[in-house]
């Protein structure tokens, strides 16, 4: 995962293999065009064209969580 691209209530660990939500409200962050600040998201840090892509998923129980693709250029604001 980009920690770049995590929506500041999201934590992504140092590897990038795992995010989570913040407990405590987050130091503030530097803006940018990748970050997402208006949905909790975050991207991967590779990027496919093509091809067969899978994950393991593992969701513990708490607020909801969704999976999805997006494109490169989803907007972030």
């Amino acid at each position: 995962l980009d920690p770049a691209t995590a929506h500041p209530q999201i934590l992504v660990s140092p590897d990038g293999r795992t995010a989570g939500r913040r407990e405590s409200p987050p130091a503030p962050l530097p803006s940018g065009a990748e970050r997402f600040e208006s949905l909790r998201c975050v991207l991967g840090l590779q990027g496919f064209s093509g091809g067969r892509h899978r994950w393991a998923v593992e969701v513990r129980p708490g607020p909801d969580w969704a999976l999805g693709v997006a494109r490169e250029f989803v907007s972030r604001k």
